[in-house]
């Protein structure tokens, strides 16, 4: 793996639906990208899609949680949880967990959605956290991240979110592509 390499961890994978985005760097190694889901099946879907997209190379995919991350410390330039936060099962030991794992200067990106609180489906939803933007910021201010960006905005009865926070972030940026691809919503 050359040196320039961006190692990214995708917490809660699914089947890697901005792959297309990223084709063309993970066959030209600029980026190697680990993905982990609990769930087996969706694993299996995110390969068949690597196969298809020709990047089996740089992906690796495994059954994993985040509270229970089995990489060395400081070993990922970025980490992703698109869609993710409201599943986790102790959101405190994934942040610790995910905060061990990122390199100093790295980014974690959240992106996620909740029902507006005066929508029907606001009462039904069975979501294990609070996944309101101010209760993410505060979630990972408590576990020594920094915010860097924050963009909330609602959508009919739904609110969406996109946060990125920064781990220890004196003379450290972003890679450019992944913030504006990320600000423009095409991850």
């Amino acid at each position: 793996m050359p040196k320039k390499t961006l190692k990214i961890l995708d917490i809660g994978c699914g089947d890697i639906p901005y792959l297309k985005y990223y084709t063309s760097d993970l066959k030209k190694n600029k980026i190697f990208l680990i993905g982990i889901d609990p769930d087996i099946k969706i694993i299996s879907l995110a390969q068949i899609k690597a196969i298809r997209y020709g990047v089996t190379k740089n992906i690796v995919l495994k059954k994993m949680t985040a509270e229970n991350l089995k990489f060395k410390h400081f070993f990922f330039d970025y980490i992703f949880l698109f869609n993710t936060y409201a599943h986790l099962n102790n959101v405190d030991k994934s942040f610790k967990e995910v905060f061990r794992v990122l390199r100093d200067g790295g980014a974690i990106f959240l992106r996620d959605s909740y029902d507006f609180p005066d929508s029907v489906r606001f009462i039904r939803n069975m979501h294990k956290n609070n996944h309101t933007a101010t209760h993410v910021i505060e979630k990972l201010k408590e576990n020594y991240f920094s915010i860097r960006y924050i963009n909330e905005n609602r959508e009919c009865d739904k609110v969406y979110w996109r946060i990125v926070a920064m781990k220890n972030t004196f003379g450290y940026k972003i890679n450019k592509k992944i913030e504006k691809d990320f600000k423009n919503r095409k991850i």
